[in-house]
């Protein structure tokens, strides 16, 4: 066999999010939410949010008007008006998150902290602190030129003399950032600590600074690194540490072992925990131990620092205890285990809560609160009453559900059918992490498993509930009233009469949230961050959701979709993915050679939002009344009711093309731009004015509508700008010099509806003031403050120099910061301040910009021009050269200076267009000739001190879209003038201001909260043109025609912000609220088998099967746990449960498989059966049994009132064996079981018993087995894997090859490229293995030892591979080439594909381009992430083999999409290639994983 080359993506990035934190991190008082989930790091913004034009925008707009008085529907509705209130804000608004900013890293992210401004030369916003397995620490901050993180520093520990014996890291790190920031702690290889000190003017050595520039572009001095044991002998595993509040010196407490350890050794001599508290001077870096507390509980977890009030909270597996100096211990047990884990005096009064604290997040609410959420959903509050600083009361609550209420889950359950998964309740979440944000009554909980939240905590007693659907909620008070501090924390973000000790401190465990919670505190959940994971399992199904006759005549091949066992617990559903947005035929009509179409809405009220185009009124709920649609040489009028017919006594303008057709005022005026000229209608069609500009050598070629003002475009590239008045009447404008000195290629026109381009304007006016006025107060509290003593994050800095190009091309140390207080942002009307705009406007005192016009020169120049006062507002002369980020260019009259030609680049059309639903965001998109997209988001920019440098106070940064379209056909230039078609459509879809790009398979460019996404539509036929359409039989959709001549209008699914954000179409279903374990598709009856399971007491049993414990149990105590397991039916089209298969008590589902065995009941001899293999877990001390069930799945008579219940399970054969069966498969009509070490081959003979025909003794432990013909590929749990030959006759298994190094296998499967037929296995430390069989290579000793052909670090478990073949571009399948499919433990899904030799080699060297040539986030290195970690044993007797690199990654070549042309077409110049041959190569790639 060759070698194989392969190519590693992605589909689905990690959807556990495994880090938070808080901070200002984009702009000064912002609150920004900092997530990892794997190697993504995301930041989002707590904002406010409109309540009803959320996710339930759509609601008013499709079941408002279905809804009838009286009715379910309005008794609903009433509930969300309440949860309006109980939310705490009468304007009907409520916090969200708003995501601005992603990054991928080359590495997983260990540890996560914040680093507040501590010098008069930081600008106010904070700084990451991330760290890295193997001791890496990367600073970043935020640039607001580049609108993204950069890297300050990195600092470096992996040093062979700070390893010892340690061939790994073992040991994860840990950072903590002193609370005033003068330095941080990193912990990394067990017990070494390394101290980071930062740079202070009043706090560290001035004799080792030269000048006060130093402190700016050096913010850290030099830092070293001590051992644990010489702050303590017995020191030896650090199990957490933090810094502690109220002292003068940085105070570090150390949680640590003196030796590992496990809960079986009980109360030996050592194994008790201690905390040591250590004072650091940073300046003789001296570290002297202050005092130290010992015989803490060997299973203590967590060190919480309390503010104000001082001391230490140890949280334990099984208690809380409380340290404090000079003052004795105090601890409560919260179980009946807590006093056997310790020697200190516990107080047992909550021991009968039976709460356990392991895998449990704490935070501190207040000084005197602690919130407390278990790996059990609970959600707890501890009230600490101290006398100085010793606790003598604790008041603890575990919160009942009546104290939670989602106003997040109204909507969606109007949406959605009842059994898709709502979002859960608080007590469903299993937390990764918890913040408090500054000054408010917020917190943030990260889940692993589930849903993230964004929490609303208030207060109340039992006279301010409601009753509200079934759940109490409370009703919020009125806010305090103003004080005269008010004033002074409006402008410097801090009370000069407060005492610093009164400040709440800035992050971490020191956040705490507003002081006036109360006694009962009530949780509002205000917004969740989907997340589904762990994926267990996964399986691939044909698609239900197209109708039957589009399905079989229209599709080359079967949509498939892919449904994932995701989630533990009451989060546990399926998850169905598809890539593509699937439209819903409602009706089709014939019309051929359609080169565009414009819906026309009919008359709307006065309070309506005008729509033109779809551009704005996303809530308007008017039914379009005609349809104009456009061919080369004609123009169709139809008329849109409940039918829609072609009208022809009109005055509409029917012989000749159409280029813009809407209606303005209200839907009064309708305006039709053609060839010809323009003519004005009623809105009965009537004509009113008629426009001629008739010119045979000059002819209109392209128009576009925005109210008032029509723009025309001719042939040779001049524009003509019409407006028409409000007595109906059009008239020419007169445009400055500048507005036709070169021909133009295309233009636009955009209005300013949603006051985007207004708010970034009077950002940039109003930002040098606030920096002046805050900066120099916060210098005079700098001085006068030894401690932090601006926690709520208000801060500004001194004027600095914005270089515009260092900025872009260059140093990127030096940078501009925006900086304003949040009076400034009220006064503009928006609570955003970081550089994106596109939050809801509360009275913007601003004034809007009107209507802007966009014209792309073919100079290659973009320029913006305000039309209201006929001025040129933005310029940048390279445009066409595709830069990362789109500044301003200064104003010159003298145009020579921009008569270059076009680089190249070929753009053909752009649109300005604002892309998203409650949170809208301004957005340039591009299409080049060959159909590639550029995608440009607006961001505020300040402006200088000096002259501004753009009126507008804005720049564009460039987008990724890992999509490569598909190029149209073939035009040029010229021939593009005269035969022009829109191609970018901006629409309004379900609420969503989208854009739809129009390519053989056309795109759709839709944003949430999140970043715009791109979504391909699917499509059987090349679509021509397409237009949206709102009707009473189509609402809120869209017509498509295609190139076979038909038009057929459809409805598109609802895309909530979740499916948005992660970039692929989801839909939750949860399966009774239980754990859901594995998924099989039967493809003959097309059901789905899954096995789920419940928890449920471990009960102990003799061989009478009587219990063998006591039937009291002691109160504190509670039992073991275990899981219930059931084999249930599913349908793909209700994705209800139609019948269930029970299994016995302590019976463990292990196994299931779909297999085709031999049988006499159908004609080709083989059918398919469900196999589920199991095992019997009753405790060490009984040996392990299982069994093997194959079940058939029959068609039977459904229930009245639902027809899918017409398939039922029946129990063909069961058979007991010895151990537990682990897995099975089938081999040519055969069946595969493994039980332990053991391989059985059987014959299922008369569908009635099992005969064993072939055995094999194998390692230690199988985990996983798969099939290909006549050949098994088995994974060990610790020995590997073994490639295996089923002889028929007579029948025996003989073993070809093994490989002989020790990997514990997850899962294993096969790679097919023609003849070459690779081993993909995946281990269990996240690593992937490319293996061959090999017999003519001498090293492979006659094919016993496989030959490793790859190695490829993921990060993640994979847990389940899924072979599929690949597709070809023009649609057919290749079955020849086979691609894995994989599903990650954090809920990632990649692939794994097999390239041709000559595409590997190309692709590779683009490669190592990137890794070299681009600049990568936090310093790491991408080739030595996708590198396995040295951690790994190789035996002896084998040969250390060199890591082959025949895996590419494949999201960092895809990097390679986002580049300027000019530096695409170096890199490929560079490897000898071209960038149409790159193109063409990673479309190949997308194309052949394009199943979903």
């Amino acid at each position: 066999m060759s070698a194989t080359f392969t190519w590693h993506g992605s589909l689905l990035g990690s959807q556990s999010v495994e880090h938070v934190t808080y901070g200002c991190i984009t702009a000064p008082g912002t609150r920004n939410i900092v997530i990892v989930r794997g190697d993504l790091l995301q930041i989002y913004e707590v904002a406010s949010r409109k309540l009803g034009s959320g996710d339930s925008a759509h609601e008013s707009a499709q079941e408002a008007s279905r809804r009838e008085p009286g009715s379910d529907n309005e008794v609903q509705q009433d509930g969300v008006q309440a949860n309006k209130q109980a939310s705490g804000d009468k304007s009907g608004t409520r916090e969200a998150l708003l995501l601005v900013s992603e990054l991928y890293l080359s590495g997983y992210v260990a540890g996560m902290d914040v680093i507040h401004p501590s010098s008069s030369h930081d600008d106010g916003r904070d700084k990451l602190v991330l760290v890295f397995r193997d001791a890496k620490m990367s600073i970043l901050e935020w640039s607001e030129p580049q609108n993204s993180l950069i890297t300050v520093s990195i600092h470096y520990y992996e040093r062979e003399e700070f390893k010892l014996d340690l061939l790994g890291n073992p040991y994860p790190p840990i950072v903590r950032v002193d609370h005033q920031s003068r330095c941080c702690v990193l912990n990394f290889y067990g017990r070494k600590l390394a101290i980071l000190p930062f740079r202070e003017e009043d706090i560290l050595d001035t004799q080792a600074m030269e000048s006060t520039e130093d402190i700016h572009k050096y913010p850290y001095a030099p830092s070293f690194v001590i051992d644990v044991h010489d702050l303590d002998d017995q020191a030896e595993t650090i199990i957490d540490m933090t810094f502690l509040h109220e002292y003068s010196e940085p105070t570090l407490a150390v949680l640590f072992k003196p030796a590992s350890s496990w809960p079986g050794r009980g109360l030996q001599v050592g194994m008790e925990a201690a905390v040591i508290v250590v004072s650091l001077d940073l300046t003789s870096r001296a570290y002297p131990v202050i005092f130290k507390y010992e015989n803490l509980p060997s299973e203590s977890l967590q060190i919480t620092s309390i503010p104000k009030m001082g001391g230490i909270l140890v949280n334990s597996a099984n208690a809380l205890i409380h340290l404090s100096q000079g003052a004795s211990p105090v601890g409560y047990a919260l179980n009946a285990y807590a006093k056997a884990t310790t020697k200190l005096a516990l107080d047992d009064m909550y021991s009968a809560l039976e709460l356990r604290l392991e895998g449990a997040q704490l935070c501190m609410l207040t000084e005197q609160m602690l919130l407390i959420i278990t790996r059990a959903g609970q959600w707890c509050t501890a009230k600490f009453t101290f006398e100085g600083r010793k606790i003598v009361a604790l008041d603890l609550e575990i919160l009942p559900n009546s104290r939670f209420s989602d106003i997040t889950k109204t909507a969606s359950e109007r949406l959605h059918p009842p059994n898709v998964a709502l979002p859960y309740h608080a007590g469903g979440v299993i937390p990764s992490g918890i913040v408090a944000i500054d000054t408010s009554e917020l917190i943030f909980v990260g889940c692993r498993t589930g849903d993230s939240m964004l929490v609303k905590i208030s207060s109340g007693g039992a006279e301010d509930l409601r009753v509200t659907d079934g759940v109490t909620q409370p009703i919020i008070g009125q806010k305090r009233k103003a004080s005269v501090h008010d004033i002074d924390f409006d402008l410097y973000g801090t009370n000069l009469e407060t005492d610093e000790d009164d400040m709440p401190a800035a992050n971490g465990n020191s956040n705490h949230v507003s002081q006036d919670i109360g006694s009962k505190p009530y949780l509002t959940i205000c917004d969740k961050i989907c997340g589904a994971a762990p994926v267990l399992d996964m399986a691939l199904g044909v698609s239900q959701n197209r109708d039957k006759e589009h399905r079989d005549s229209q599709m080359q091949v079967a949509e498939l979709e892919l449904v994932t066992c995701a989630g533990i617990g009451s989060d546990a559903c399926l998850n169905v993915f598809k890539q593509q947005i699937q439209p819903v035929n409602q009706f089709t009509f014939d019309f051929s050679g359609a080169t565009d179409g414009y819906a026309i809405a009919g008359p709307q009220s006065q309070d309506a939002s005008n729509t033109i185009n779809g551009s704005a009124g996303a809530s308007s709920n008017t039914y379009d009344r005609f349809v104009v649609i456009s061919s080369k040489e004609r123009t169709m009028v139809l008329e849109a009711g409940d039918e829609l017919h072609e009208i022809e006594d009109k005055d509409f303008e029917l012989h000749h093309p159409t280029f813009a057709a809407g209606a303005i005022f209200n839907g009064n005026c309708i305006m039709q731009a053609y060839s010809r000229g323009i003519k004005l209608f009623d809105n009965e069609g009537k004509m009113k004015q008629f426009v001629n500009v008739d010119d045979e050598d000059n002819p209109i070629i392209a128009a576009s509508i925005s109210e008032p003002f029509v723009l025309l475009q001719h042939m040779d590239g001049k524009l003509h700008i019409y407006k028409c008045s409000e007595a109906y009447e059009l008239s020419v404008m007169e445009m400055p010099v500048t507005f036709n000195a070169l021909p133009a290629i295309s233009a636009t026109l955009y209005a300013d509806t949603d006051l985007l381009l207004a708010e970034m304007h009077a950002k940039s006016k109003n930002a040098n003031g606030v920096q002046r006025d805050t900066g120099s107060k916060r210098r005079r509290l700098s001085r006068n403050t030894k401690t932090y003593s601006a926690s709520n994050g208000v801060y500004a800095a001194g004027n600095v120099d914005d270089n515009d190009d260092a900025d872009l091309y260059g140093n990127t140390r030096q940078y501009n910061a925006t900086n304003e207080t949040p009076h400034i942002q009220r006064a503009l009307g928006s609570t955003q301040q970081n550089g994106f705009i596109g939050q809801p406007a509360q009275e913007p005192t601003a004034k809007g910009f009107g209507v802007t016009c966009a014209v792309l020169r073919t100079s290659g120049a973009l320029e913006f021009f305000d039309l209201e006062n006929q001025e040129r507002i933005f310029n940048c002369r390279r445009f066409s050269s595709c830069p990362s980020i789109l500044a301003h260019d200064q104003d010159d009259d003298d145009v020579s200076n921009t008569s270059e030609q076009n680089s190249g680049n070929d753009i053909q059309e752009i649109a300005l267009v604002a892309i998203g639903n409650n949170f809208k965001h301004l957005h340039l998109i591009a299409l080049t000739q060959s159909s590639n997209v550029l995608l440009y988001r607006a961001f505020s920019i300040s402006s200088k001190s000096g002259p501004e440098c753009s009126k507008l106070g804005i720049r564009f940064q460039r987008q990724l879209l890992p999509i490569v379209t598909v190029e149209i056909d073939g035009q040029s230039t010229e021939a593009a003038y005269s035969v022009r078609r829109r191609r970018l459509v901006p629409m309004c879809l379900d609420g969503h201001a989208s854009l739809a790009i129009l390519t053989k398979k056309p795109l759709l460019v839709i944003g949430g909260r999140s970043f715009a996404r791109v979504f391909p539509i699917s499509t059987s036929h090349s679509v021509t043109a397409l237009t949206p359409f709102h009707n009473v039989n189509c609402q809120h959709g869209l017509i498509l025609f295609d190139d076979q001549g038909a038009a057929s209008c459809n409805t598109l699914p609802h895309l909530n912000d979740s499916e948005i954000e992660a970039n692929m179409l989801s839909t939750r279903f949860t399966l009774e609220q239980k754990s859901v374990h594995k998924i099989v598709y039967h493809e003959a009856m097309q059901v789905y088998a899954v096995l789920i399971s419940t928890s449920e007491n471990f009960i102990m049993r003799d061989e009478d099967g009587e219990p063998t414990i006591p039937e009291d149990i002691p109160e504190g105590r509670f039992l073991p746990v275990v899981e219930r397991y059931q084999l249930v039916l599913v349908s793909p089209i209700t994705w209800e449960i139609v019948d269930r298969f029970n299994f016995e008590e302590a019976e463990q589902g292990l196994a299931l498989a779909c297999v085709s065995l031999e049988s006499k009941a159908t004609a080709s001899g083989r059918k398919d059966f469900i196999v589920v293999g199991t095992g019997y877990g009753r405790g060490e001390d009984v040996a392990m049994r299982g069994s093997v069930y194959i079940l058939d799945i029959i068609e039977v008579v459904p229930e009245i009132d639902n027809p899918q219940s017409n398939h039922k399970f029946k129990l063909r054969h069961t058979e007991e064996v010895r151990g537990g069966v682990t897995a099975v498969c089938g081999i040519k009509g055969y069946l595969v079981t493994c039980t332990g070490p053991k391989l059985f081959v059987r014959s299922f003979e008369d569908n009635e018993s099992l005969v064993s025909i072939a055995f094999m003794d194998l390692r230690i432990y199988v985990t996983s087995i798969t099939s290909v013909k006549n050949m098994l590929l088995i994974g060990d749990a610790y020995q590997s894997i073994s490639f295996v030959v089923f002889q028929e006759e007579p029948p025996k298994l003989i073993t070809l090859g093994k490989d002989y190094q020790s990997l514990e296998i997850q899962c294993v499967d096969w790679v097919m490229d023609d003849r070459s037929l690779t081993f993909v296995v995946a281990d269990t430390e996240g690593n992937l293995e490319l293996l061959q069989y090999a017999p003519y290579n001498l090293q492979s000793v006659g094919g016993q030892r496989l030959m490793r052909r790859g190695e490829f670090h993921i990060g993640s478990q994979i847990q389940k591979f899924l072979r599929l073949p690949s597709r070809q571009l023009d649609g057919s399948v290749r079955q020849q080439t086979q691609l894995c499919l994989m599903a990650a433990i954090d809920g990632r899904l990649d692939y794994v594909i097999p390239l041709a030799e000559k595409r590997f080699k190309r692709l590779s060297s683009l490669y190592n381009q990137l890794v070299n040539s681009i600049q990568h986030p936090a310093g790491l290195n991408p080739r030595a992430f996708r590198q396995p970690p040295p951690s790994r044993n190789h035996p002896p007797h084998i040969p250390f083999a060199p890591r082959n690199r025949s895996v590419l990654d494949g999201r960092l070549i895809t990097l390679f999409l986002s580049q300027p042309p000019s530096v695409q077409r170096d890199m490929c110049k560079s490897i000898g290639s071209t960038v149409k041959t790159v193109m063409e190569d990673l479309r190949v790639i997308q194309t052949a994983v394009a199943w979903l």
